[in-house]
């Protein structure tokens, strides 16, 4: 009976250990101890910063594109090509539309860009990243509108001065001719 007992004790004590030791091994494969496999993913890392791919450089954001966008398909040589390759050719032959984020293009192209050529489409955002450069700047203001009023009072006020002018200008003339007339008149009676 003692010797039945002690066995399940053993019994017990061996399942809870096993427990113990395989959830303090989660994630750390056979063979390894936890200290082994931190050393590992250090080094991995490391490596990875120094001699990674094209593939491994990609923001995570892109690289979930990538993949949804078919690169799940393909095999690590040929992801890793795709993406040397695309970035080349972005720099050989990009331009401003080529360096937009894909959230920036489109908005772009649904706000019309699609009706536009290529070259018409890389003018528009060369201007406009200038113009957001020259705003940012603070050398550039845009013209504040004074009222919502369609009609130009200012320029109103410029023609009814000038008019005013004018008829002060014939006003004074045709005063300064009749009184020199005058003149003459009463020279030759006296």
């Amino acid at each position: 009976m003692i010797v039945r007992r002690t066995l399940v004790a053993l019994s017990i004590g061996a399942v809870l250990a096993g427990c113990v030791t395989t959830v303090a091994s989660a994630g750390v494969p056979r063979g390894m101890t936890a200290a082994e496999y931190r050393a590992l993913m250090i080094r991995s890392e490391a490596l990875n910063k120094l001699y990674g791919n094209a593939v491994t450089r990609l923001s995570p954001g892109t690289f979930a594109a990538l993949y949804k966008a078919g690169g799940s398909r393909m095999t690590p040589e040929e992801l890793n090509a795709l993406v040397v390759r695309s970035q080349a050719l972005n720099k050989q032959y990009g331009n401003a539309v080529t360096r937009l984020s894909a959230k920036q293009f489109a908005a772009l192209y649904n706000a019309g860009a699609s009706r536009m050529t290529p070259a018409e489409l890389n003018a528009l955002v060369v201007r406009s990243q200038g113009l957001e450069k020259l705003a940012a700047s603070g050398v550039y203001m845009p013209p504040a509108v004074a009222s919502s009023s369609p009609f130009a009072w200012g320029d109103f006020g410029i023609g009814v001065a000038a008019a005013l002018g004018s008829v002060l200008l014939i006003g004074g003339i045709a005063v300064a001719a009749r009184s020199g007339r005058r003149t003459r008149v009463a020279a030759r009676i006296g």
